[in-house]
């Protein structure tokens, strides 16, 4: 080999270094689990923070060429092996598990399959992304209670408001009506059940509103 194509391998090289650190760069930089497994389910690679909560979680440590299968939990073993399987079909594909990790705490994941191919487009395996929807789950368990919620105060303003107010209405268009004909005991009867049916108004109305400050304090 002469200098010239010495200086070459050596400037390839470089380059190539060059490309795998800004890889390794993008990939650290997620806050997802990325693991890069072939086709007998061999790990080939990972990001820093698949490792790291590998560790933290499982207790056991990545390793290249090891079988990725020693690292899935018992709670997604099957989900993982039928959506593994599709993606040696060339499918991408997902789905989503609540897991309790650490004894206690409870997260809920999303596993993203994505079958890789190399520059022949031939199938070299699958990416596995993993990433942490908890906060994105909360989010909408939230709007769904609220959802819920407003369809409560809807249907007491519609419903349970309308019979003591249609009572109330009622009952002082007949003392209006009547009430020439009316002695004071009768009249006192009238005030009694419309005091009464303000009542069940007033308590449906504090039902509504304690409601809407549930929902105020929940945000």
């Amino acid at each position: 080999m002469n200098e010239e194509e010495n200086i070459e391998e050596l400037s390839s090289r470089d380059k190539l270094k060059e490309s795998n650190t800004k890889l390794r760069a993008i990939l650290d930089s997620t806050p997802d689990y990325i693991v890069l497994i072939n086709l007998e389910c061999k790990i080939l690679a990972f990001n820093n923070i698949a490792y790291e909560n590998c560790k933290k979680f499982h207790k056991k440590i990545l390793v290249e060429g090891n079988d990725f299968r020693n690292y899935v939990s018992t709670d997604v073993q099957e989900e993982f092996i039928k959506n593994f399987n599709k993606a040696l079909k060339g499918e991408n594909n997902r789905f989503e598990k609540e897991i309790e990790v650490l004894s206690s705490e409870k997260i809920w994941f999303e596993f993203i399959f994505y079958p890789v191919f190399d520059e022949e487009k031939h199938l070299i395996g699958v990416t596995l992304l993993i990433k942490n929807i908890t906060s994105s789950k909360n989010h909408i368990a939230k709007i769904e209670n609220q959802n819920k919620r407003l369809k409560q105060i809807a249907w007491m303003q519609s419903h349970e408001v309308r019979n003591p107010l249609a009572n109330l209405m009622g009952l002082v268009n007949l003392l209006l009506m009547e009430k020439n004909n009316l002695d004071s005991n009768q009249i006192e009867e009238f005030y009694l059940n419309i005091l009464q049916e303000a009542h069940k108004l007033d308590l449906i109305i504090r039902k509504i509103t304690s409601s809407t400050e549930e929902d105020e304090d929940y945000d």
